[in-house]
This record gives C-alpha cells, structure tokens and sequence, in this order.
C-alpha cells in the first residue's frame, strides 16, 4: 500500500451517517501530523486538507481527508527469552554410561533456537539421603545442599531426564534428589531418555508416576535406548549415529518438550 485514506464526513443525510463508514477503516495508520502512530504501527507524515471530492450527491458539510504519504512498516526486532530447560543426568555411580547419552541428547537439542539447554549432572548435588522433618510440599528443608538444588530447578521452565534402569526402577539418587523439592517442579513439562534392558521404560513409567504427583506434565515421547544399542555403543565402538532411529525419537520428544515449555510458562505467568 503507497499511501492511506481516511475519509470523514459530517452533517446529516446519506450513508456517511452510517458510523462504518464515518469511522474509517480499521487498521493501525499514524494519526497525527507529526506521524506519530501506535507501537507498532504504520508511520509517515500525514497532512490533513479539505479537498474537492465528488462524494456522490451527499448532502454534508464538509468532507476531510486524511493522507498518509508515505505509509512505513515499523518492524520491532522479538525480545522474547528463551525458555530453559535442565538435562539432568540420573547416575552417579563410577563408570556410568549416562554421560554419553546426556551429551548426546544435549548436543542435538542445543540446534534448536526456541530453548536453552544445560546439563545438570547430580555427582554436582551430592544430597544426604531425605531425612527432612517434613515433606517439602509442606514445608522448607533445612540441608543447604537441597537448598541449592531447588535454586537450580527454580530457574528451569522444564526438564529431560537421563536415567538407566536398575532392577525394574530408577536409580535410587534420582528418586532422593525429586523427593528433595516440591514447588519448584510444579507446572512443568518433563521427559526422558532411558537407556538399558528395554531402553529403561520401566524405570520410566514410574518416573512418570512420580512427576505427576510432583504437578508436573510428563510428556508422551521419550527417547529408549535398548540393549542392542546400550552395548553397541558402550562396549562395540558404535556411535550414536549408528543409530539414526534414536535422533528421530530426539527430535519428536524435543517437539514435545518445547510445546508444552511454551504452553505451561503462559499458564504460569498468567496466574
């Protein structure tokens, strides 16, 4: 569009009276002389004159016509901040395998631009196994270990867990460092990457279990790594990309993650 009109007519008679039309049309157009406009709108200078017009044999006043020479698109640049999200590695134990899978998952979702990723690594969290007076869904803990954990899950508007799978369950660190918070996971989204006998969807399924109870919205995919590629990589030299099923189940839980990260930080700021 070169330039806007916007017509106004007063005086009595004819369809001019008809407010649709007295009121012009109804996008954001600068209004002043100075061009000054709404945030975000078109902006140009503006020059306000009773002209001539051939209005068709209406009986009015007068008729004005404000003109925008020329109309300029403003662009403002998005601001919004990227949501964060934790990848927390569930073992601790010596020669653990979950560092290859936590990196692995980290790097594939770093090359995304709606999130911000960081690896959370509990050997970092070194929590005395719960032995609080209270639950901290009533009340604050007093370990200033487990203090520093809920500071570190506080700025977190998500989390995928890496977690094995030991004797049909998840690891008994992993479980100790959920019990040891409670606000701080509440309305959030969480997923897995499971690796071991069945790609860890036991463990997972309780996990799952455990977030609902924790207010949070465990999402539907998770990435399985099973056997054949636990000990492919662990122990045969192969590669996480000798697996390319593995990326494309990533990729969909990523999806997921981002939607619901979206979605619950609205719900949460609006409340």
């Amino acid at each position: 569009m070169d330039a806007a009109l916007v017509f106004h007519a007063s005086g009595s008679g004819g369809p001019f009276n008809d407010t649709r039309h007295r009121q012009g049309p109804r996008f954001p157009i600068a209004s002043s002389p100075s061009g000054a406009g709404p945030a975000g709108g078109l902006r140009g200078p503006a020059v306000a004159a009773d002209v001539p017009v051939d209005n068709g044999g209406l009986t009015h006043s007068q008729t004005s016509i404000l003109i925008l020479i020329p109309p300029v698109l403003q662009v403002r640049p998005m601001t919004s901040q990227q949501l964060r999200i934790g990848i927390i590695i569930g073992s601790t134990r010596d020669g653990r395998f979950g560092e290859k899978p936590a990196h692995w998952i980290h790097g594939i979702a770093s090359q995304r631009t709606d999130l911000a990723f960081e690896l959370i690594d509990l050997r970092d969290h070194p929590l005395p196994y719960f032995n609080e007076p209270m639950s901290p869904a009533w009340g604050a803990v007093k370990n200033e270990a487990a203090h520093r954990w809920a500071a570190k899950l506080a700025v977190l508007d998500g989390l995928i867990v890496v977690t094995p799978e030991y004797n049909h369950g998840p690891t008994a660190v992993l479980k100790n460092a959920f019990d040891y918070a409670y606000k701080e996971f509440i309305r959030k989204p969480i997923s897995f990457v499971g690796y071991g006998g069945v790609g860890a969807a036991r463990a997972v399924e309780q996990l799952r279990l455990v977030a609902v109870e924790m207010q949070m919205a465990p999402v539907r995919n998770a990435v399985h790594i099973g056997m054949v590629e636990f000990l492919g990589i662990w122990q045969q030299g192969k590669s996480f990309e000798d697996f390319p099923h593995l990326a494309q189940a990533a990729n969909v839980m990523l999806d997921d993650i981002a939607w619901w990260a979206k979605a619950l930080k609205t719900a949460r700021d609006a409340t």
